[in-house]
C-alpha cells in the first residue's frame, strides 16, 4: 500500500483539516478508497493497472497500482461511486455502488483481474450454507450480474442450490455478483470469478435467517487460507464488567455464559466460514468486534490475514447495515468496529497479537487491541 497520501492529495487533506479546525467549511475533508488488484489465476499483484474513480459517468480521480497491486483514491463523501480497473491483456473489471465517508478509508475487497485469453465459457461452483446452523441451504436461488457489487440490472445466468447447498453455474470469463435468495433469509450478494475453460471451486456463500427487531448478527467469512480465523466480541454486562465472547464459548463448545445476551453460534476452523455471532439483547455501552488470525498467531510478520479475503457483515432484522473488508495491511489482529446503540464506528486497524485471551478485553478504545490477548485455552 502507498505510504501516506500522494503529494497533491496530502496538500488537499492538510488544507481541509486546517480549515476544518478553524471552523471554515470552504473545503471538505476527503474520504479515501483503498484496495488491491491481483491476477485471478496466479493471485499475484498487478502493477501499473489504471484505476479510475467515477460517479454517474464523471471521472473524479485516477491512479495506477503500485508493485503490491495497491491503489488509493480520494473523493468527497457519498454513495454510488464506481472503481474501474484496466490493464493491457486483461478484461476490464468494475466495482460498483461504493460508499465513501469523509475522513475515513473505505477498504474494497480484492479485485481479481482476468486475462483476456480466459474470456470464454467457464464454470463457477460452491456451496450455500446457513450462517446460523452451518448446514447447507437447499433450493436457494443464485442469479449472476456482471461486475463486482452489482446488485441490480440484467441477470446473465441463474441456478438453484442442491439438497446439500452446493451449486454450479456456467458463464463467460469475468467478474460477477451472485444474488442469493430464499424465503425466510436475508438476500445476500457474493462476488464470483469465472475463468474460461476452467471450473473455479469453493466460491461459497452464506445466508442468515431474518432475525428479530433489536437483535444484531455479525458474520465473518474468508477464503481457503488461513484455515482458522476467529471472531471476538466484547461488550457490557449488567455487573459493570465486560464479557469476552470467543471460540471457547461457541455453541459447539462450552456455550455462552451469557446466553440471553450474546452467543457465538458457529466457530469455524477449516476455512471459508461462516463464523457467526448474535447479540440477542443489547445493553447500554460499547461493543467491540475483532478478527484474530489463529492459524498464524505465533508469527511476528504476516500478511495472511490481509490476503484472506476476510469480510465482516453486520445485520439487524432483515437488513444488512454494514460491510467491512479486511485492510491490505500486515497483522494477525483486525480490530473491525465498535458499536454503541445503533451507531457503528469503523476502526479497521491491523496489529499483532499472539494471545487470544486478551483480545478486546478491558476498557473500550478506538485504538487497536494488540495489548489485549493472554493465555486463552488452545483449540483441540
Amino acid at each position: 500500500m502507498k505510504k501516506g497520501y500522494p503529494p497533491v492529495k496530502r496538500i488537499v487533506f492538510i488544507t481541509g483539516l486546517l480549515l476544518f479546525l478553524l471552523g471554515i467549511n470552504a473545503c471538505f475533508l476527503p474520504g479515501f478508497i483503498s484496495g488491491i488488484v491481483k491476477d485471478a489465476l496466479t493471485d499475484t499483484p498487478i502493477e501499473n493497472a489504471a484505476v479510475t474513480l467515477s460517479k454517474n459517468g464523471r471521472v473524479l480521480d485516477q491512479t495506477t497500482t503500485d508493485a503490491s497491486g495497491s491503489y488509493l483514491l480520494q473523493t468527497e463523501s457519498g454513495s454510488g461511486y464506481a472503481v474501474t480497473v484496466e490493464m493491457a491483456g486483461y478484461i476490464t473489471a468494475t466495482y460498483r455502488d461504493i460508499q465513501v465517508t469523509d475522513n475515513q478509508t473505505t477498504f474494497l475487497e480484492t479485485i481479481l483481474q482476468l486475462a483476456e485469453s480466459y474470456s470464454g465459457s467457464g464454470t463457477v461452483s460452491g456451496k450455500i450454507t446457513d450462517a446460523f446452523t452451518g448446514e447447507g441451504v437447499a433450493a436457494a436461488t443464485i442469479q449472476l450480474r456482471s461486475g463486482i457489487n452489482t446488485t441490480s440490472g440484467e441477470i446473465v445466468a441463474s441456478t438453484t442450490s442442491l439438497a446439500d447447498g452446493s451449486f454450479s453455474i456456467t458463464c463467460n470469463g469475468g467478474n460477477y455478483t451472485g444474488e442469493i435468495s430464499k424465503s425466510g433469509y436475508i438476500t445476500e450478494y457474493l462476488t464470483l470469478i469465472c475463468i474460461g475453460g476452467q471450473t473455479r471451486e469453493n466460491q461459497n456463500g452464506s445466508l442468515t435467517p431474518v432475525i428479530e427487531t433489536g437483535q444484531t448478527r455479525i458474520i465473518l467469512t474468508w477464503g481457503e487460507q488461513p484455515e482458522d480465523l476467529d471472531a471476538h466480541l466484547t461488550g457490557p454486562l449488567a455487573t459493570g464488567e465486560r464479557f469476552h465472547l470467543y471460540y471457547w464459548y461457541s455453541e459447539d463448545g462450552d456455550g455462552s455464559p451469557w446466553p440471553d445476551h450474546v452467543k457465538l453460534d458457529i466457530d469455524d476452523t477449516d476455512s471459508f466460514g461462516p463464523e457467526t455471532t448474535t447479540i440477542y439483547n443489547q445493553r447500554v455501552g460499547t461493543y467491540r468486534f475483532s478478527v484474530h488470525d489463529y492459524s498464524n498467531s505465533e508469527l511476528a510478520v504476516s500478511t495472511a490475514l490481509a490476503s484472506s479475503g476476510a469480510r465482516v457483515k453486520v445485520y439487524r432484522g432483515s437488513t444488512l447495515v454494514y460491510t467491512f473488508n479486511v485492510p491490505n495491511q500486515a497483522g494477525t489482529l483486525w480490530t473491525v468496529f465498535e458499536m454503541t446503540g445503533t451507531t457503528i464506528i469503523p476502526v479497521n486497524t491491523m496489529s499483532y497479537q499472539t494471545d487470544s485471551s486478551v483480545i478486546t478485553r478491558g476498557r473500550p478504545s478506538r485504538k487497536n487491541d494488540g495489548a489485549l490477548i493472554a493465555a486463552l485455552p488452545g483449540k483441540p
